[in-house]
């Protein structure tokens, strides 16, 4: 008596059988992503801070669309806002206004009572995480790869920072750069200030939590 169902497979035929789903998982994930990437997600309301801890406003948009918009600047070194930042928000738009040649120093307001987290994983601003193994190993490891991980070089959920403005020949300037829990950004271009956790554009939904942060004019 034969075994049948085993004898249909050989180990050159379940190699090839592997890979072909593995290039159907692998076009399957690029489309959705080019799909999400064009579409592009709606961040979700933020609210902003004067330096007295009272709500400005609330903003649902791109960062640097700010037509229409109350924007603020820090006019004096010394002044400051806070912004908070949501996890599950792509851009966080603030309204708040970086000018060109100030440094500003960007740090996460009590970073012990926040909560920041990828799906069910609780993590820091500072150092991020990056998986060991599995799909989301694969699916963060192809999104570094093809630059689709909003900061490449960068771990998952770093806080990240980011400003959109007009450059001197009119053309939009973008500027990202890490946070973590606080850094100094000497503002290359007048443009609003953004905020983001570091992740791959379609993954968003199941990120949680927020962090405020202050943002001082040095």
């Amino acid at each position: 008596m034969t075994a049948p169902l085993l004898k249909q497979y050989s180990p050159k035929g379940l190699d090839f059988y592997v890979m072909g789903k593995f290039l159907i998982l692998a076009v399957i994930t690029v489309a959705y992503i080019v799909f999400v990437w064009k579409t592009d997600s709606i961040p979700k309301p933020v609210t902003i801070y004067d330096s007295e801890n009272r709500p400005l406003t609330d903003l649902d948009r791109e960062c640097g669309d700010l037509e229409g918009q109350a924007t603020y600047r820090l006019k004096h070194p010394g002044s400051k806002m806070f912004t908070e930042v949501h996890a599950k928000s792509y851009w966080n738009a603030s309204g708040i206004i970086f000018e060109k040649g100030v440094t500003y120093n960007i740090q996460v307001f009590n970073p012990e009572r926040a909560t920041w987290k990828d799906a069910s994983n609780e993590e820091s601003p500072n150092k991020g995480w990056w998986p060991k193994k599995g799909m989301a190993l694969w699916l963060s490891e192809l999104g570094r790869f093809i630059g689709f991980l909003r900061a490449p070089k960068k771990d998952l959920f770093v806080l990240i920072g980011a400003i959109y403005g007009k450059c001197d020949d009119g053309r939009t300037c973008a500027a990202h750069f890490p946070i973590g829990n606080g850094t100094d950004f000497p503002a290359p271009a007048d443009g609003e200030f953004c905020a983001y956790a570091n992740d791959l554009p379609f993954t968003y939904g199941n990120n949680s939590g927020s962090i405020t942060a202050q943002i001082t004019r040095k």
